[in-house]
């Protein structure tokens, strides 16, 4: 039962997996070159060292699953892609507050946030990776001592923002996609229906 409601959420056409592993093996190594772009010229950035080379190669790894042409792997991977995206997520606003909120940090951090929704195509992932990120870094804001109003307003509003977009694209996507399979199954209906004339 749990099985199966993983795997219907983290169903993904080939294509869509195709294209999830190539963004992915990308994200690789950009992870690990920005991490050390920021260190080179943000002298003060606080980073949890070893942390670049686990997420660039997770998603290596991750990226690199289909590969296994394994049903498991196929069957399952819409979620393989959401957990890593929803770690690594959330691991970003928690450098974001080491960081004092530093621009830097905070504009990968919303960048992340907005390429993971794009990347995900079922309903509850999508609502549950902005949601997540919507309430963490709203209590993470909140929370903080050395935020000026103006400040605490603009994160507050720019991840408000996301989450709002997110539920648009989820909408336009779904609909999209709907229009799609049906498509697909008249076509397969009408060829079914022609074979059968031929036939007789």
């Amino acid at each position: 039962m749990v099985l199966d409601f993983f795997r219907k959420i983290g169903k993904l056409e080939p294509f869509e997996i195709r294209q999830s592993s190539l963004v992915l093996c990308l994200i690789a190594p950009g992870v690990y070159l920005y991490s050390i772009c920021i260190v080179y010229f943000n002298k003060d950035a606080i980073e949890i060292p070893v942390t670049k080379y686990l997420f660039a190669g997770l998603f290596l790894i991750v990226g690199l699953l289909p590969f296994l042409k394994k049903k498991g792997v196929q069957d399952f991977y819409g979620f393989y892609v959401f957990l890593s995206l929803l770690i690594f997520q959330h691991y970003l606003t928690y450098i974001v507050v080491l960081n004092n909120f530093s621009i830097d940090y905070l504009l990968g951090t919303l960048i992340v946030m907005f390429g993971g929704i794009l990347m995900m195509n079922n309903r509850v992932l999508i609502v549950f990776f902005s949601a997540s990120q919507l309430l963490h870094m709203g209590y993470r804001v909140l929370e903080a001592t050395n935020l000026d109003q103006v400040t605490e307003f603009s994160i507050l509003i720019s991840i408000t923002t996301i989450f709002i977009y997110s539920i648009i694209i989820l909408n336009g996507t779904m609909r999209y996609k709907q229009s799609l399979l049906e498509l697909n199954k008249n076509l397969e209906n009408g060829i079914r229906e022609r074979t059968i004339e031929l036939e007789e």
